[in-house]
């Protein structure tokens, strides 16, 4: 019946069956012939690179070095079209840095693609205007600077990226202006972030700390005090306090990481206060504290902590005893020779076997 109902003459799917199909067809073909045009113009490209590269790569070393020489070959490199030398300067530019980086970029300016790129940073395109952040952040300098300034980073690429260039040409103020509205939505957007920050100069990061309470992501605050526990703790010490007792696990991590970069018997103390901290991420990270190991109160906090409901937190307290060698690993393997708590002997076992390759009932 269903059969018979598909091909009656007035039904609508059995009259314009035919008409589908050679529509899905044309599609069809256009599909290939577009597949087959994009090939033969990606092979014309190629094409015009190697007749660019044979042309002009014996010369360009020289070029590098020599006014003069950069002047000819600038000339020599005017009668090729714009978007093959592009391409050509622009994978030179990617693969090298220093010295050589700076005079790739004097060809790339003189040839009058910076201004391109600059100009293209207006488009209304989102396409066009991030390849240009892209090639600009290989080539800006400080002329370029007011013209990133004015870009408005409403994606991810474009504030990352524009954050890259102002921290190497801009001023600390660019810096700290973009971090200021910049907004992370996952801690997994953190390490690029961290990597513009550490490349900071030690004003420009001394300007952002001193700012540091005018950050509002929480991700962006966190790196800025982590880069600075590293780098100079002095420069960030007076936001421990907030830090540490903020309603934000990433500021209290944040704390952590200032607590263990202070050089002060007194930290040790506040440390062994947030390792009962409520969110386990604060509690491993006070357990990754190798100084605990030095002083018997310090011990017992890691001690306590590998009894911890999270596995994390057992796992970095048991690790961080058995690396502090002593005291500290011998009170690890009575933990793992009792069995007064199962979760406790276990990570301290299998902490044990992989650091010191140390099993149960071996000797002590």
């Amino acid at each position: 019946m269903g059969h018979d109902l598909l091909f009656q003459p007035d039904n609508f799917v059995a009259k314009n069956l035919p008409l589908a199909i050679f529509v899905q067809m044309g599609l069809l073909s256009l599909h290939i012939a577009a597949l087959f045009i994009l090939g033969a113009s990606a092979r014309q490209r190629q094409k015009r690179l190697f007749r660019l590269e044979r042309t002009l790569s014996a010369d360009l070393p020289l070029a590098l070095v020599d006014t003069d020489a950069a002047r000819a070959w600038l000339q020599s490199a005017r009668m090729f079209e714009e978007s093959t030398l592009k391409a050509f300067l622009l994978a030179r530019l990617e693969s090298t840095g220093g010295d050589t980086r700076h005079s790739y970029a004097h060809l790339y300016r003189e040839l009058g693609f910076v201004r391109q790129d600059v100009d293209h940073l207006r488009s209304i395109w989102r396409n066009r205007k991030r390849l240009a952040l892209r090639r600009l952040s290989l080539v800006a300098g400080p002329l370029e600077a007011p013209a990133v300034r004015r870009v408005k980073g409403d994606d991810f690429f474009s504030q990352l990226v524009t954050a890259q260039i102002l921290a190497r040409i801009g001023t600390p103020d660019d810096v700290l202006q973009r971090l200021k509205t910049t907004r992370l939505s996952s801690r997994l957007m953190e390490q690029p972030w961290f990597v513009i920050i550490r490349s900071l100069s030690a004003d420009a990061l001394a300007h952002v700390v001193a700012h540091w309470d005018q950050l509002e992501d929480p991700y962006l605050a966190k790196a800025v005090l982590a880069v600075a526990a590293r780098q100079d703790v002095t420069m960030a010490s007076k936001w421990v306090d907030i830090a540490c007792k903020s309603d934000s696990v990433e500021l209290r991590i944040a704390g952590v990481a200032l607590l263990v970069a202070t050089p002060f018997p007194q930290a040790r103390s506040r440390l062994l206060g947030l390792i009962r901290d409520e969110a386990w991420q604060v509690r491993a990270r006070v357990c990754v504290c190798a100084e605990l190991t030095q002083t018997p109160i310090g011990r017992k906090g890691l001690l306590k902590a590998l009894a911890d409901p999270h596995f994390w937190v057992r796992h970095h307290a048991a690790t961080t005893l058995a690396r502090g060698g002593g005291e500290a690993q011998s009170d690890l393997k009575q933990v793992a020779t009792t069995l007064t708590d199962r979760y406790a002997t276990d990570a301290a076992r299998e902490t044990l076997e992989r650091e010191c390759g140390w099993h149960a009932g071996s000797a002590e």
